[in-house]
């Protein structure tokens, strides 16, 4: 059975969320749960496979894994790659895939792999870099590679990274831009352009002031514009993934609370930009999201930043529905009727914490009206039109990374599944987070409270969430200057939350209980 708590806990808890109240621990339908029984796994991306079913890539502790599935959703082959966690997987007309990943011990890698219909590796691209993050894997029209992703300058500031690779696995050209103004920026996308030119998306991160970036390169890599837009009223702005088509290029963004899309014409000027939001808080989700565009032009949006929830819309950002999954949204797949296969992870994070829960993944299907699954409920998307302002930045380009030899070392695994929705457990998304770190006082507290904070976590924070017993974001900002200030809360009810900070790579986490 299932590491977790049990299911009939969970579906009342979906009902309290207002995420569905029709599901029943007798009627779950187009949903599954994979596990194992000593340790924890994660889907970062997901893809149709070239015969029937789907390919999935993910982490398992400081591990990564590659797994084939059925049509149904049912796991087949998976296979386990040590000390790589393998963040984005695409299909080959062949029945086999490409993968990109990096290494997370000893000194860093990031790994381009091609592989054959029985999961056996045929070619291996490794390059050494100070440091790799948000590795994303895209086809060009003529069958090479492209690979973004944000590593580390020389001077120890984040900076996007792209590399152009053959069929073959021959590197043509990696480049890391540096920004003139020296501010940091990441990159978290990329796409080839109708005249082969290529586009990086992310954002730059000057104190107080986060921006959506994009760089337009010629067809090696070599700078030719690069600007930054923000949304008016927006303190944090990013974008996640890129489409184009005829219409122009659609970029999936963070635009502060709420998720955006927005459209520009292939000189990056802007043609029109939507904001979206669900009718409830959305559940914390540490992956990036997706942006999906099908052959009409229509659009799905699976999850990104805090939000965890689905949307399809038509070719002008029109949604048509949106769902709220059950689970923290990774990837999105369609399939051939129309629908699309959900994927994403668990459990879902509260403030009590239940020992010994492994994560999860999720995997729920949807037909072409949104339904299907149990663990999925529909509810009211809103949206509006939104202003954006633009900004021109200069960005210079030079040579990346070094190849390196990186034997690689394989193991069989085996998912474990059940037909039910992802649990709910409390305080951990995941090794990196430490509980007890965070000290808030006074507390009780009434109208606000403050933290005592080491000066490393004031150094490296990038983040402060707060978050009830009901696994709800209440509160949420990236200013570094609440890290001094005093935190509001006498609009809070009185209970018990959970307050995290992201500091660097980890999550440091403390309780504070309110008292009116």
């Amino acid at each position: 059975m299932l590491r977790h708590i049990p299911l009939f806990i969970s579906f009342i808890l979906i009902f309290v969320n207002g995420i569905s109240d029709s599901i029943h621990a007798q009627t779950i339908t187009n949903s599954l749960v994979y596990y194992m029984e000593n340790d924890g796994i994660q889907v970062h991306a997901a893809d149709r496979h070239a015969g029937e079913g789907y390919l999935l890539s993910g982490e398992i502790s400081i591990s990564g894994f590659v797994a084939v599935t059925d049509e149904d959703g049912n796991p087949g082959l998976v296979k386990g790659i040590t000390d790589h966690i393998i963040s984005d997987i695409i299909h080959e007309a062949d029945s086999g895939f490409t993968t990109v990943g990096y290494r997370q011990t000893g000194s860093n890698i990031l790994n381009l792999m091609r592989w054959n219909a029985q999961a056996d590796t045929l070619w291996t691209m490794n390059l050494e870099l100070n440091r790799v993050w948000y590795p994303r894997l895209k086809r060009l029209a003529n069958q090479d590679y492209l690979i973004s992703a944000t590593t580390i300058t020389e001077a120890s500031e984040p900076a996007p990274l792209m590399l152009r690779v053959s069929p073959q696995g021959a590197i043509l050209w990696s480049k890391i831009y540096k920004p003139t103004s020296n501010e940091p920026a990441y990159a978290y996308s990329a796409a080839e352009l109708p005249d082969g030119n290529l586009l990086i998306t992310g954002h730059t991160a000057s104190p107080g002031n986060y921006k959506v970036l994009l760089i337009q390169t010629d067809a090696q890599g070599n700078p030719l514009l690069s600007r930054t837009f923000a949304f008016q009223n927006a303190y944090y702005n990013a974008c996640y993934d890129v489409v184009q088509g005829e219409e122009g290029i659609t970029l999936l963004c963070a635009a502060e609370y709420d998720i955006a899309l927005m459209r520009i014409g292939f000189d990056l000027n802007p043609l029109w930009s939507k904001t979206f939001r669900s009718n409830f808080y959305s559940y914390f989700n540490g992956f990036l999201g997706n942006l999906i565009r099908n052959a009409d032009g229509s659009l799905l949006l699976a999850g990104s930043g805090d939000w965890g929830n689905f949307i399809k819309t038509d070719s002008e950002g029109i949604p048509e529905y949106m769902l709220d999954a059950y689970m923290y949204m990774a990837d999105a797949v369609p399939s051939e009727d129309g629908g699309a296969m959900l994927f994403g992870n668990g459990p879902l994070i509260g403030v009590k914490a239940f020992p010994g829960y492994y994560p999860q993944i999720g995997v729920y299907r949807c037909d072409s009206l949104g339904e299907g699954s149990s663990c999925v409920g529909k509810s009211t998307p809103f949206f509006e039109e939104a202003e954006t302002d633009s900004e021109d930045i200069q960005f210079t380009a030079y040579p990346a990374g070094t190849l390196h030899s990186n034997p690689l070392s394989f193991f069989d695994l085996e998912f474990l599944t059940e037909a039910a929705c992802v649990s709910f457990i409390g305080n951990a998304r995941n090794n990196a987070t430490e509980s007890g770190q965070i000290q808030a006082y006074p507390n009780p507290a009434g109208t606000w409270f403050s933290l005592d904070l080491t000066q490393e976590l004031r150094e490296k924070f990038s983040r402060l969430d707060i978050i009830s017993s009901g696994g709800q974001i209440v509160y949420k900002t990236f200013d570094p200057s609440i890290t001094a200030g005093a935190i509001p809360c006498s609009h809070l009810p009185a209970g018990i939350y959970m307050i995290r900070i992201t500091a660097g790579d980890k999550n440091y986490t403390g309780k504070i209980s309110i008292q009116h």
